[in-house]
């Protein structure tokens, strides 16, 4: 059990404080002698119980004025008046705390869902590209970067809900302290009003119905925090999962591009030897090449000395083939004078 505000023996002094001032022991001046704490019911059953049972001292007041009978009229409808508007006023005060309440409850619950729905599917589609070429992981980082804003972004949100939920618990007492002050004000025209008392009585009353509304909205929104947390906690656990999955991708693509990187190297060694080996062999043909050239100028030189001697050839041919015919035409020439002679 919660211990009092106020304990027994501070409720009996400050009573007896407020009846040597020759001032009316009741509740609320019981509460402001305290400083404002304690439920005023309490503390005047407090006293009735335990306080002293001589009356107050009254003090003398220094001169005695009977008010005439209009002014008691007026105070009395005065009274009546501020009693019908107190009423008025907290029970404005109390739907307009609710109402603010309720609405805040409202507006946080579909902020959650909402925040849950948008980063459930995020999450879906960040854990589709796990996986995939280097382009994707590239896209991917962004997504998770673009879900990390939103996450923020969601949490700033919680945290002006949770700012919201003060201001309304702020209003609540500014209300209650209201109602305290006006109830003050109301003792100062009358103390011995019933009409007062009663109005006290309901707004007291409202005033608790107001703080349990408000301990019912506080406990929903620690619920619906509570649940918020954990749904951010999985959502954090999948993200780090999603984030794990694209390292050991990224680990494997590295290694894939180490390997293929060696392959290069070796590749690009055997090229080289390749080369080499080639060079070598162009380099022993060239000699090879140098001497055929050296062989096939040679020939070449040759061929030309037997063109050269194949046109003298055909040239002392021809002047033979001349002499030779020469020599026949004089042969026919000298056959008739032969027969000639042979005949003689």
């Amino acid at each position: 059990m919660r211990p009092a505000l106020v304990t027994d023996v501070e409720v009996l002094e400050a009573a007896r404080r407020v009846r040597a001032r020759g001032e009316e022991i009741n509740g609320w001046s019981i509460r402001r002698e305290v400083g404002d704490r304690g439920n005023p019911r309490r503390l005047l059953a407090v006293w009735t119980a335990q306080g002293d049972t001589a009356p107050p001292a009254q003090a003398e007041p220094a001169h005695t004025v009977s008010l005439p009978a209009p002014v008691l009229e007026l105070v009395a409808a005065a009274r009546s008046s501020l009693a019908s508007d107190l009423d008025t006023i907290v029970c404005t005060i109390h739907r307009h705390a609710r109402e603010d309440a309720d609405a805040t409850y409202r507006r946080i619950t579909d902020d959650l869902q909402a925040s849950q729905l948008r980063i459930s599917g995020e999450l879906d589609l960040a854990e589709a590209s796990v996986g995939a070429t280097e382009a994707e992981l590239n896209r991917r980082g962004e997504a998770i970067a673009t879900l990390e804003a939103e996450v923020g972004e969601a949490r700033v949100q919680i945290a002006g809900l949770t700012e919201r939920e003060r201001q309304a618990l702020d209003r609540a007492q500014q209300a209650e302290a209201q109602a305290a002050d006006l109830q003050g004000e109301l003792e100062g025209f009358g103390r011995a009003a019933q009409a007062a008392a009663e109005a006290r009585a309901a707004a007291e009353a409202q005033t608790a119905a107001m703080r349990d509304e408000v301990a019912h909205l506080r406990t929903a929104l620690e619920r619906s925090e509570t649940a918020r947390n954990t749904e951010v906690s999985r959502l954090s656990a999948d993200l780090t999962r999603a984030q794990q999955q694209i390292d050991k991708a990224r680990a494997a693509h590295q290694a894939d591009a180490a390997t293929a990187r060696q392959q290069a190297t070796n590749a690009q060694a055997a090229h080289r030897e390749e080369v080499n080996r080639i060079q070598q062999e162009l380099a022993k043909h060239q000699g090879e090449v140098t001497r055929l050239l050296a062989d096939l100028e040679a020939a070449k030189r040759q061929q030309a000395e037997a063109e050269t001697v194949t046109r003298e050839a055909l040239s002392r041919a021809g002047e033979a083939a001349g002499r030779a015919t020469a020599l026949e035409e004089q042969l026919r020439a000298l056959q008739p004078a032969t027969a000639v002679a042979a005949h003689s």
